[in-house]
């Protein structure tokens, strides 16, 4: 898949050029059409998945959420 996204992305810091990369795929018309993003379909994170930090942090950035209340990072997907 990364090579593919070598071959047909080639700004990564262009986020529209990106983007429709991505919404490519996921709708069947790019790579091997499957529509899925390969690496990311784990259901839970864990401190053992060096992605769970960053996947956690840009996700509270998306939806304006900050840490919890309380607390930190427990190990626990939330």
């Amino acid at each position: 898949m990364f090579e593919d996204i070598k071959e047909h992305v080639k700004d990564w810091i262009n986020e529209d050029e990106v983007t429709e990369y991505l919404r490519r795929n996921l709708t069947k018309q790019a790579f091997d059409k499957s529509g899925l993003i390969y690496g990311m379909g784990h259901a839970v994170y864990t401190l053992s998945d060096p992605r769970e930090v960053i996947l956690k942090d840009y996700a509270r950035r998306l939806t304006g959420r900050g840490e919890r209340e309380g607390g930190g990072t427990d190990g626990r997907a939330e």
